[in-house]
């Protein structure tokens, strides 16, 4: 016999559970195997030990008062299994009512907007999502004071040019006579420079143009 196999069955050896043929094949080889052989003397001494061991006798009623610990554990267990079960139960519920509510409130809104549709004899199409306008995204460019005043200048500083603030891109800062304003591009900006106090007296009259009364 393989010593991988009478290892796997030295077990039972020991416990006297092998048939009579296969308990022969074991002791065959223990006899020519020193590590099996070590293995059953090893269990032959555990259970040499174990049977000198003695149970210690246990107190008097200890049994009784661990019956009614494990009772008291055992109701404060099931009350508080109720109580957490009886949470769960009502935060589901509510959520629930919740969703049941929300989908009413869209399934009536949607049917009433698609009834008011087919009654205009008009099919209902989905929204589209609109561009961004290029030039709130120039002017989100700026810090929040200078987009303040660009959207208060409106447009460009330059005499010679009326393009509204943002709308070719960004809009450039420029500091004449001490005030800030603002030009649509490069050479706006060379024509305020040569021009300040145009460039700043235009800049004045736009910011003050609806303060002046309507005469229509």
């Amino acid at each position: 016999m393989q010593c991988d196999k009478a290892k796997s069955l030295l077990g039972w050896f020991f416990d006297g559970e092998l048939d009579a043929t296969t308990r022969a094949l074991v002791a065959e080889h223990i006899e020519q195997c020193r590590d099996c052989a070590r293995e059953i003397n090893a269990m032959h001494e555990l259970d040499r030990i174990s049977r000198q061991l003695v149970a210690p006798e246990p107190e008097t009623g200890l049994w009784d008062r661990i019956a009614t610990r494990l009772t008291e554990q055992g109701a404060k267990s099931a009350a508080t299994g109720k109580a957490v079960g009886r949470r769960r139960f009502l935060v589901a519920a509510t959520a629930l009512a919740a969703s049941v509510a929300v989908g009413l409130l869209a399934y009536r809104t949607i049917g009433r907007r698609d009834s008011d549709t087919a009654k205009r004899g008009v099919s209902p199409t989905p929204k589209e999502a609109s561009p961004p306008d290029p030039i709130m995204v120039n002017l989100a460019s700026l810090g929040p004071e200078d987009r303040r005043l660009a959207e208060s200048q409106v447009t460009c500083a330059s005499a010679e040019c009326d393009a509204r603030l943002g709308a070719g891109g960004p809009p450039i800062k420029i500091v004449l006579q001490k005030e800030p304003v603002f030009v649509c591009c490069k050479q706006c900006e060379q024509w305020a420079r040569a021009h300040p106090a145009q460039a700043v007296a235009k800049v004045h009259t736009l910011e003050h143009r609806d303060d002046e009364p309507d005469d229509r």
